[in-house]
C-alpha cells in the first residue's frame, strides 16, 4: 500500500509532462538494458529465389537474439542459418565460423 500513499501524494509532479518523461526513460532504460551497440552485428541475407530477399541485404541483429546457427553443406555461402529467438530464420552470405566469431 505504500506505493499507492507514494503515487497518490505526487500525483501532480508524477502526471505532469516531466513525470511523464520521466517514467518513459525509466521504462527503455530498463527495456533496452541489454542491447548495446557492442551487442549488435551486421549479416548479409542471401538473396534467390527460395530464400526470400531478390537480392543480398544487408542486416543489423542482435547476437543476444540469436538462438542457433545451422549450416548442413560445411560453410558453403549462403547457406548458414541464423535462427532468431522469434522464430525467424535468415540465410546468410557469412559462414557459420564467421558468424561465431562475431557473437562472440
Amino acid at each position: 500500500m505504500d506505493i499507492i500513499k507514494l503515487i497518490l501524494e505526487n500525483k501532480e509532479w508524477l502526471f505532469s509532462g516531466v513525470g511523464i518523461v520521466f517514467i518513459v526513460y525509466l521504462i527503455n532504460l530498463i527495456r533496452n538494458k541489454n542491447n548495446t551497440k557492442s551487442d549488435l552485428i551486421n549479416v548479409t541475407i542471401a538473396g534467390g529465389a527460395f530464400l526470400g530477399p531478390e537480392k543480398d541485404t544487408p542486416k543489423i541483429i542482435n547476437k543476444n537474439d540469436i538462438v542457433s546457427l545451422d549450416n548442413p553443406y560445411e560453410d558453403e555461402i549462403g547457406n548458414t542459418v541464423i535462427v532468431m529467438r522469434d522464430g525467424s530464420r535468415h540465410y546468410a552470405t557469412e559462414s557459420k565460423s564467421k558468424i561465431q566469431k562475431l557473437t562472440r
